[in-house]
């Protein structure tokens, strides 16, 4: 049995910081295309983002994972990303939700998810103090090079996703 993880008030104000640091420069460059962009970064109920045809939320991994993760999932830890569920069900109930999630120990790397996407993706769950947590590979997902290209590739991608083909850049095994 693993002990129990508990973070620390400071700990917890300063993921806030860098949290809106990030959240800031992505409003910053997808503003500047032409687009009606609502800001809900202090709520706690609604996604970060919400511009019209779509919503996005902001996820960032600051750290490399430690084997309390690692040994769970058979993915490398350079493109493992952890996301709570609550998150994710949020994003569901909000229909055409995205999600950018950051790798900051992978060099800052971008990636593009769906919600749908991450629903349908391999995964592991796990249950940490009471919460779900969800483990993906970030190589199912686009990467992003601009912040400023998002809402261009949410549009493209959104007519990729009515396709059958199987959900994720990785391959899946055949039956």
């Amino acid at each position: 049995m693993t002990e129990p993880y508990a973070r620390t008030k400071e700990q917890r104000e300063g993921d806030f910081a860098r949290a809106n640091e990030f959240e800031t420069m992505v409003a910053t460059a997808i503003s500047h295309v032409p687009i009606h962009l609502v800001s809900n970064t202090k709520a706690t109920d609604l996604l970060d983002f919400e511009v019209p045809g779509f919503r996005l939320e902001v996820k960032e991994k600051r750290q490399p994972l430690t084997g309390r993760w690692t040994q769970t999932s058979l993915v490398p830890e350079e493109h493992l990303f952890v996301l709570d569920e609550l998150t994710l069900r949020k994003a569901l109930l909000f229909g055409d939700a995205w999600f950018l999630l950051r790798n900051v120990p992978a060099g800052g790397t971008l990636h593009l998810a769906a919600a749908i996407t991450i629903g349908c993706v391999e995964r592991t769950r796990l249950n940490r103090n009471g919460k779900g947590k969800l483990l993906f590979d970030l190589r199912n997902f686009r990467e992003v090079h601009a912040l400023e290209t998002i809402p261009g590739i949410i549009a493209w991608e959104r007519n990729e996703l009515l396709h059958s083909e199987c959900c994720g850049a990785l391959e899946t095994a055949e039956v």
